[in-house]
């Protein structure tokens, strides 16, 4: 019976991970839109309940990156129209070190880029071959590249679940705070994860490796609207983590940190509930009580405009 479950299972995360590649959507991404929906209707909510309930019993069949999912059927030549630059990236893909030695030798650029911006190291990811990713790595591929459409390695990495990846690539040189994108992408990435998962393991990695969670965006506009990494990770959620980066150290627009942090609806019976109102507490220390007044009375007037 475990095997027909199995088998059903994998033919409904094909599916979905069809339409979600085809849609250019992550599987992060998916549960994030649903996520958001199930806050939307009372209604809606209610059905997508009962649909989760039935998906919980296929997610282990699930555990797969997209990316995976949505190169199985290409081959390297798809990407990359220089057949010495497809010749590198199957090597790589089939974690062949020495061929990669003898390309590179040879005079083929390890940072070549195809269409959609697809690299060598990025097609030895999406390959899951942890050997041709080192045998870049050595040969000179840059660490902190886009390695597939608007995607850096880090996010590629983190997706593939195995933190073998994520730590090859930062031993390796990858940057964390490269840039907000980096940044950003491997946060969000890793923070998503977690909740599937329940391990905070890639994201610490970042955080050993320095991720700078005070990184402002680069959106224009005056500073203190501008976001943070850790505003970012705030939306998720996730306080018992947040308070373990605010409590002894002040943290950048820590009034919109307040902001975000009172506007979470959290279940009263989940340990994120007690911190969450820690974290109002130290905040509204910081920041003041009348400009705390002023966001709770905000945050009742929004409130009261839905019902």
């Amino acid at each position: 019976m475990s095997a027909a479950r199995s088998g059903n299972g994998s033919r409904i995360c094909a599916a979905a991970f069809h339409a979600a590649a085809h849609s250019g959507m992550t599987r992060v991404g998916f549960w994030d839109s649903l996520h958001t929906q199930l806050h939307r209707e009372s209604f809606v909510k209610s059905v997508l309940k009962i649909i989760l309930a039935a998906l919980l019993l296929v997610v282990p069949a699930c555990a797969q990156s997209i990316y995976t999912y949505r190169f199985s059927e290409k081959q390297a030549s798809d990407f990359f129209t220089d057949g010495n630059a497809a010749q590198l990236a199957d090597a790589a893909c089939s974690g062949d070190r020495s061929g990669v030695r003898e390309q590179v030798r040879a005079g083929v650029n390890p940072n070549a880029v195809g269409r959609e911006n697809m690299t060598p190291l990025g097609w030895a990811l999406v390959c899951r071959n942890l050997s041709g990713v080192r045998a870049l790595l050595d040969a000179g591929a840059d660490p902190n590249q886009i390695v597939f459409a608007d995607n850096y390695s880090l996010k590629i990495a983190i997706s593939l679940r195995n933190v073998s990846f994520l730590e090859t690539l930062l031993v390796q040189g990858a940057d964390p705070n490269y840039n907000y994108a980096m940044a950003f992408g491997a946060a969000r990435e890793s923070v998503s994860l977690k909740k599937e998962t329940g391990s905070w393991t890639h994201f610490d990695l970042l955080m050993q490796y320095g991720l700078h969670l005070d990184l402002l965006s680069p959106s224009s506009g005056e500073e203190r609207f501008n976001s943070t990494i850790f505003i970012r990770l705030t939306g998720s959620n996730e306080f018992c983590k947040a308070l373990t980066f605010i409590r002894n150290e002040r943290r950048r627009n820590e009034e919109r940190i307040l902001r975000s942090t009172i506007r979470a609806r959290i279940n009263p019976a989940s340990p994120e509930y007690q911190c969450q109102q820690e974290m109002i507490d130290i905040l509204m220390e910081r920041v003041g009580e009348e400009n705390y007044k002023a966001f709770e009375a905000e945050l009742l007037d929004r409130n009261s405009g839905r019902n």
